[in-house]
C-alpha cells in the first residue's frame, strides 16, 4: 500500500494530504454556497486570486451559465455572512449574488477506481 501511495504522489495523482477542519469548532457556525455574477469586463482570474484573499471563503469555482462562479463560505452568523457578500461587490468586482445555507452537509469518501 506504502508503495502505492509513493508512485501515486510521484505520478502527481495525488497532490496533497490534508485535515478536516470542523468549522463550527472554530466558532464558524454558518456555511454557504454564494452564485456570483461578476460586472461586465471583470476578469475571472483576478476575481479567483482576490476571493482566495477574503477570510471564510473555503472553496471556488468558475463556472459557465447564469452565473460566473461558486464560492463556499463558512460564516459565525448571518451578519458575517452579510459582510462577506459586502466584501465580494466591494473587493472582487462581484454584480450580483445568490445565497443558499448549508443546513446540513455530510462528505462523501467514495473510493476513486486507479487503474494499475
Amino acid at each position: 500500500m506504502a508503495d502505492r501511495v509513493r508512485r501515486l504522489v510521484a505520478e502527481g495523482a495525488i497532490l496533497a494530504f490534508e485535515a478536516r477542519i470542523d468549522h463550527a469548532a472554530l466558532g464558524l457556525h454558518l456555511q454557504a454556497y454564494i452564485d456570483v455574477k461578476l460586472k461586465s469586463g471583470s476578469n475571472t482570474r483576478e476575481f479567483e486570486e482576490i476571493v482566495k484573499t477574503i477570510p471564510g471563503v473555503l472553496e471556488v469555482a468558475l463556472l459557465t451559465g447564469n452565473y460566473d462562479g461558486l464560492l463556499r463560505v463558512a460564516c459565525k452568523d448571518q451578519a458575517h455572512l452579510l459582510r462577506l457578500i459586502d466584501t465580494l461587490r466591494d473587493r472582487a468586482g462581484v454584480q450580483d449574488t445568490y445565497s443558499r445555507v448549508i443546513l446540513h452537509q455530510t462528505p462523501v469518501s467514495a473510493p476513486l477506481s486507479v487503474t494499475e
